[in-house]
C-alpha cells in the first residue's frame, strides 16, 4: 500500500493531465521520497546503493559519504536536471525495485505524484511511461496491438510501435505520431486486401467497388486519406500545424481502421 497523498488525493478536483514538457520542482522533491520511501521501509541498506545509481545515470560524482544522506544529496542534484533526465531516472530505477521485489509499490507511489501535480504519463505495468489517455482509448490501444502482434501483420506493427512511442515521447512528438500511426493503417489495409504494392487511395478505391463497407465509412476512410497527405505524409501540401487535439484525433482514428481492416471478414 502506498502512503503517498492518501489524503489529499480526495481533494483534487477533477483537472485535465496538461503537464507535458516539464518535471516542477516541488514534484521532484516528493519523487525522492517515492522513491525511497520502500526503500527504507523494506530494504534500508539499499540506500546508498539506489543514491549511486540515480547519481551516476544522470552523469554525477557519486560521494562515499554524501553530505545529508542519500535522500538529500538526491534532491539536490534532482532539483538541477533538465527536465528529461528526471524521467529517465524513474525509468533507469526500474529493474532496481524489480530485484528487490518493490516495483509495485515503487509504480503506485510514482504514479500518485505524476497524478497529483497532473503530468501526463502514468508508469505502467513494464516500467515505462505511458501518456495518459481516457480508459476507452487505452482499451482500443490495447486490443490494436493484439491483434496485429502476430507475423502477418509485422510491417503495420513496426508502424505502430513508432507512433505509440512517438504518443507517449518526453514531449510528444506529433509529426511522428501522425505520420507514423497512419503509415500503420495503411499498412495494415494493404496486408488484409492483399495489396502490397497500393497505395492506402489504391486500397479505398477496392473497397467501394467490393462494397466492403458502407459508403458513408469509405468517405470517411477518403477524407482521411486526403487530411493525411496534405499535413503529414510524405509530399505534404502544408507545413505540419495540426493542434493537439487534432493529433489526438489522427491517432485514435488510425487506431479504429487499423481494427476495421483486420476484423473485415
Amino acid at each position: 500500500m502506498s502512503f503517498i497523498h492518501t489524503f489529499s488525493a480526495q481533494q483534487l478536483p477533477l483537472v485535465t493531465r496538461t503537464i507535458d514538457n516539464d518535471a516542477p520542482l516541488a514534484m521532484r522533491n516528493e519523487l525522492v521520497d517515492a522513491i525511497f520511501q520502500p526503500i527504507e521501509q523494506s530494504a534500508p541498506t539499499q540506500a546508498m546503493h539506489f543514491y549511486r545509481v540515480i547519481l551516476q545515470s544522470v552523469g554525477g560524482r557519486v560521494a562515499g559519504d554524501p553530505y545529508g544522506g542519500p535522500r538529500y544529496a538526491c534532491g539536490r542534484d534532482l532539483a538541477i536536471l533538465e527536465w528529461p533526465r528526471v524521467y529517465d531516472v524513474l525509468i533507469r530505477l526500474w529493474p532496481e525495485f524489480q530485484r528487490l521485489n518493490l516495483q509495485n509499490i515503487y509504480r503506485e507511489n510514482i504514479n500518485r505524484v505524476l497524478d497529483h501535480h497532473q503530468v501526463v504519463w502514468d508508469m505502467d505495468t513494464t516500467g515505462n511511461l505511458r501518456r495518459v489517455t481516457p480508459a476507452p482509448v487505452m482499451a482500443q490501444v490495447a486490443e490494436v496491438f493484439r491483434e496485429l502482434q502476430i507475423d502477418l501483420y509485422a510491417p503495420a506493427y513496426a508502424h505502430l510501435v513508432l507512433s505509440r512511442d512517438a504518443y507517449d515521447a518526453r514531449p510528444r512528438n506529433d509529426l511522428i505520431v501522425c505520420s507514423e500511426s497512419f503509415d500503420a493503417l495503411e499498412s495494415a489495409a494493404k496486408i488484409r486486401l492483399q495489396m502490397p504494392t497500393a497505395t492506402f487511395g489504391n486500397v479505398l478505391d477496392v473497397c467501394r467497388q467490393k462494397t466492403l463497407f458502407v459508403p458513408q465509412v469509405i468517405d470517411t476512410l477518403q477524407q482521411f486519406w486526403t487530411l493525411a497527405n496534405s499535413h503529414f505524409r510524405h509530399g505534404m501540401t502544408e507545413p505540419f500545424a495540426l493542434g493537439r487535439a487534432e493529433v489526438d484525433y489522427v491517432y485514435t482514428s488510425c487506431l479504429g481502421g487499423m481494427l476495421l481492416f483486420s476484423r473485415l471478414t
